[in-house]
Order: structure tokens, then sequence, then C-alpha cells
């Protein structure tokens, strides 16, 4: 991926000094118009690109741009890291998450890093987890079976006896690491490592990757995110599951 994009709230670039051009302007374009409903995020006109009043992170193909409050446009770059350091804060406490002082000291090493830092975050926590225990849980599984094992399908076996009359559609419980919980770090995981640019990260999301290589790729949005509850052997991965949730959610 492309050096991260850096904007002000408000600022405006000439398109002639702007490095995405061409089709990829109208794919921005067209970002900017859909992404929040009865808003945009850019003003693009013939020659400029202005951002307007929204804050975060745009990624797609191999570019990323950030939006960073007006008030950092004006500060030191001290002040800037302070000020980025205390969104970390805010973005943390609203969305339920422990950060410690030493992960959010990873600011000021690289500019174009406030994704990265909640990737470490994540990558670095989960793969912890992940060397002790994968989440299992209870997940219904049919199968074709040629003994018993749980619930008979009568409907669903009266088809497959068509084809194999020593055979039955069965429904049972099974205590399983491809369930939900598991399939959303996978999701998440796997797409974090499409947008890091940076080694360690990618490293980190390799091994939570390699971890979880039996459970399913599936996708999420937020509705199906919200539906995960966590069991009482699960508390260890309430902020992981958070951190899943803010990243989903933009």
């Amino acid at each position: 991926m492309r050096n991260p994009i850096l904007f002000g709230e408000y600022e405006t670039k000439e398109l002639i000094d702007f490095p995405i051009k061409g089709s990829d302007l109208d794919r921005l374009d067209f970002i900017s118009k859909t992404l929040i409903p009865k808003d945009r995020i850019f003003d693009i006109t013939r020659t400029s690109i202005s951002a307007r009043h929204n804050i975060g992170i745009i990624s797609f193909k191999n570019y990323q741009i950030e939006i960073m409050p007006k008030l950092l446009k004006k500060s030191s770059d001290v002040e800037s890291t302070q000020v980025l350091k205390n969104l970390m804060y805010m973005l943390s406490y609203t969305h339920n998450l422990n950060i410690k002082d030493s992960e959010i000291s990873l600011f000021g090493n690289e500019s174009g890093e406030f994704l990265e830092v909640f990737i470490s975050i994540f990558a670095s926590r989960l793969s912890s987890l992940l060397k002790k225990t994968i989440p299992r849980r209870y997940v219904s599984v049919d199968e074709c079976l040629g003994v018993v094992r749980g619930k008979i399908l009568v409907a669903q076996s009266q088809i497959a006896n068509l084809r194999n009359v020593t055979n039955v559609i069965c429904r049972y419980d099974e205590f399983s690491e491809n369930n939900d919980l598991a399939k959303l770090f996978k999701y998440v995981a796997t797409h974090l490592l499409k947008v890091s640019r940076q080694n360690k990260n990618r490293k980190l999301l390799s091994l939570v990757l390699n971890s979880l290589e039996y459970v399913d790729n599936e996708v999420f949005d937020l509705q199906r995110v919200e539906r995960i509850v966590l069991g009482r052997n699960e508390s260890s991965f309430k902020e992981i599951l958070n951190l899943s949730k803010l990243f989903i959610s933009g």
C-alpha cells in the first residue's frame, strides 16, 4: 500500500498534485457520495478536492486517506501527536476498550499511523489469546451419515435416500472452533492484512490467520456482529470483539 494521503478537516488539495487520478478518482468520488447516507466526505471539482467535516480513514485499492481534525493543522508535531493520543483515549472509552498507555505511546514514530495502532492492538492481543485457546462453541451441524447422530431430518433424508438408501441427514451439536466468533476474527484479520503497511502488524495478522486456518471464511456486517454474545468462558475475547465492531462500523 502507498503512503497514506493526509487531509486536515476542510483542507483543499489541487488535483494536479493529487496522487489519485482517472478511474480511481471517480471511485473515490463515488465512495465519498455513498459511504455516509445523506452526506459526502469530499467536494471534488475539476481542479481540486476538499475534505468536509467528516473525520476518519478511507481505504480502497492500495490507497489510504486519513482525515484529521482541523486543530491538528495548527499544532506542532508534538501537539498533534498528543491530540491523536487523546482521540485514541476517547475512542477506547466510547467503544469500551482498555487501551494501555504503552499502546498509546506507539504514536509518534511514523506519519499516518492512526489505523496502524489499532491494527497493532487487535493483532497483538488476538494472536496472544489464540496461542492459549481458540474460541469454541456448540454449533448446529447438518450432515449425511450412515448412522444416526442427534436428530434425523426426515424431509432431507427422503431426498437423500433417492440416491443412497443407507444414509440419513442428521442434525447434531458439535463443540467446534468453526463458530461465529472465530469467523468474525478471521474476517477482520483478513481485511486488516490487506490494508496494513507495517511489517510487524502484517506478521501478527498472518499468525492470527494461521491459528484460524480451519475456520470458514464468511462476511460480517455490523448487524451480524451485534448478534454475537460472549459466553461465560469467553470473557477474555471481550475487547477483541469490541475492536472488531469498531473496525466494521468504520
